[in-house]
Protein backbone atom coordinates (compact mmCIF):
# COMPACT_ATOMS: atom_id res chain seq x y z
CA UNK A 1 0.00 0.00 0.00
CA UNK A 2 1.34 3.39 -0.96
CA UNK A 3 0.24 6.73 -2.34
CA UNK A 4 1.69 5.89 -5.76
CA UNK A 5 2.30 2.50 -7.46
CA UNK A 6 6.10 2.64 -7.93
CA UNK A 7 7.11 0.31 -5.08
CA UNK A 8 4.50 -2.28 -5.96
CA UNK A 9 5.51 -2.22 -9.62
CA UNK A 10 9.21 -2.81 -8.96
CA UNK A 11 8.52 -5.40 -6.26
CA UNK A 12 6.14 -7.31 -8.52
CA UNK A 13 3.25 -6.73 -6.13
CA UNK A 14 -0.29 -5.47 -6.56
CA UNK A 15 -0.69 -1.79 -5.71
CA UNK A 16 -3.25 -0.75 -3.11
CA UNK A 17 -3.71 3.02 -3.04
CA UNK A 18 -3.25 4.68 0.35
CA UNK A 19 -6.59 6.37 1.01
CA UNK A 20 -7.21 9.60 2.87
CA UNK A 21 -7.81 8.50 6.46
CA UNK A 22 -8.16 10.31 9.77
CA UNK A 23 -6.75 7.81 12.26
CA UNK A 24 -4.19 5.05 12.63
CA UNK A 25 -6.96 2.60 13.54
CA UNK A 26 -8.73 3.39 10.26
CA UNK A 27 -5.47 2.73 8.42
CA UNK A 28 -5.03 -0.68 10.06
CA UNK A 29 -8.65 -1.61 9.37
CA UNK A 30 -8.30 -0.61 5.71
CA UNK A 31 -5.05 -2.55 5.37
CA UNK A 32 -6.69 -5.68 6.81
CA UNK A 33 -9.67 -5.31 4.47
CA UNK A 34 -7.37 -4.77 1.45
CA UNK A 35 -5.08 -7.62 2.57
CA UNK A 36 -2.08 -5.33 2.24
CA UNK A 37 1.24 -6.82 3.33
CA UNK A 38 3.35 -3.65 3.09
CA UNK A 39 2.92 0.06 3.62
CA UNK A 40 5.20 2.75 2.23
CA UNK A 41 4.65 6.09 3.94
CA UNK A 42 6.73 8.89 2.46
CA UNK A 43 7.23 12.61 2.60
CA UNK A 44 4.57 13.24 -0.06
CA UNK A 45 1.99 11.24 1.90
CA UNK A 46 2.58 13.40 4.97
CA UNK A 47 1.48 16.51 3.08
CA UNK A 48 -1.96 15.05 2.38
CA UNK A 49 -2.31 12.77 5.40
CA UNK A 50 -1.01 14.88 8.28
CA UNK A 51 -2.97 12.83 10.83
CA UNK A 52 -0.70 9.87 10.06
CA UNK A 53 2.54 11.88 10.16
CA UNK A 54 3.85 9.82 13.09
CA UNK A 55 4.48 7.02 10.58
CA UNK A 56 7.49 9.00 9.34
CA UNK A 57 9.20 8.18 12.65
CA UNK A 58 10.51 4.59 12.37
CA UNK A 59 11.68 4.67 16.00
CA UNK A 60 8.16 5.07 17.33
CA UNK A 61 6.09 1.98 18.12
CA UNK A 62 3.38 1.41 15.51
CA UNK A 63 1.33 -1.61 16.65
CA UNK A 64 0.67 -3.99 13.79
CA UNK A 65 3.55 -2.68 11.65
CA UNK A 66 7.24 -3.60 11.50
CA UNK A 67 9.91 -1.37 9.92
CA UNK A 68 11.57 -2.93 6.88
CA UNK A 69 13.56 0.10 5.69
CA UNK A 70 13.70 3.80 6.49
CA UNK A 71 15.32 6.89 5.05
CA UNK A 72 14.75 10.59 4.64
CA UNK A 73 12.28 9.84 1.82
CA UNK A 74 9.98 7.66 3.94
CA UNK A 75 9.47 4.40 5.77
CA UNK A 76 8.60 0.96 4.42
CA UNK A 77 6.59 -1.17 6.85
CA UNK A 78 5.56 -4.82 6.76
CA UNK A 79 2.23 -5.70 8.29
CA UNK A 80 2.92 -7.72 11.44
CA UNK A 81 -0.13 -9.94 11.39
CA UNK A 82 0.87 -11.60 14.66
CA UNK A 83 0.93 -8.28 16.52
CA UNK A 84 -1.88 -6.48 14.72
CA UNK A 85 -4.37 -4.97 17.17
Amino acid sequence: MARLPHFAYYAGLEHVRLPLLDTYDELLAFMREARADYLFFGTAAVRTRRELGELMNPDKDHPGLRVVAAGSFGVLYAVDKQKAP
